[in-house]
């Protein structure tokens, strides 16, 4: 794991949040379901939009989540939108990975959250890294060792998750930790995270 903050300046990252708002035109971001334990569904508490390489055939990755598999989501893949592949051109070249999907969480409020999970890497290289950017306000991640774990180390972290950050996830850490982002208690303003 590694954090990275000031990923770029004040005013870079204050353009950053503004273009990735919902109101702009720049990411159409969509309303997405789970599917709850009587088969009902379940709305997800933040909006969210994917955007993503397309290879010589045409062909995009796919994003692998239980989201994918609720009939009612419309996954729609876009192309690379100007801040976006900006931030994944800084952060490509920060890091030495590189990444073929975004996936694009525009957290409205506090109350907006992330339940505990791990991602998947059926698909990614061995070794590689999962990069969260974080734009807007603080948020706390809570890391939790999964009950199958036999890694020594603690059994919770809590790890703030500044505006303007580079939160970069090694396989390991999500082989052995479930992470997530809670709601806050007290009011506070929007988040938006892009996943890579």
């Amino acid at each position: 794991m590694q954090l990275i903050e000031n990923l770029l300046s004040v005013d870079e990252a204050a353009s950053a949040l503004n273009c990735l708002r919902p109101e702009t035109d720049e990411i159409q971001y969509g309303q997405y379901y789970a599917i709850g334990d009587n088969q009902s569904l379940i709305r997800l508490p933040r909006l969210m939009a994917f955007q993503a390489s397309t290879n010589s055939c045409g062909d995009q990755p796919w994003y692998r989540c239980k989201i994918a598999l609720v009939p009612q989501n419309n996954i729609v893949y876009t192309s690379w939108t100007p801040t976006v592949q900006k931030l994944k051109r800084i952060i490509e070249e920060m890091s030495g990975e590189t990444w073929n999907l975004a996936h694009i969480i525009y957290y409205k409020d506090g109350q907006e959250s992330m339940g505990l999970h791990s991602d998947c890497m059926l698909d990614l290289a061995s070794g590689s890294k999962i990069a969260v950017v974080s734009l807007g306000v603080n948020r706390q991640m809570d890391l939790v060792k999964k009950q199958e774990s036999t890694l020594d180390g603690p059994s919770q972290l809590k790890i703030n998750l500044p505006g303007n950050s580079l939160f970069l996830l090694d396989e390991e850490t999500n082989r052995h930790y479930v992470h997530g982002i809670k709601k806050e208690k007290s009011q506070i303003g929007e988040r938006i995270s892009i996943v890579f």
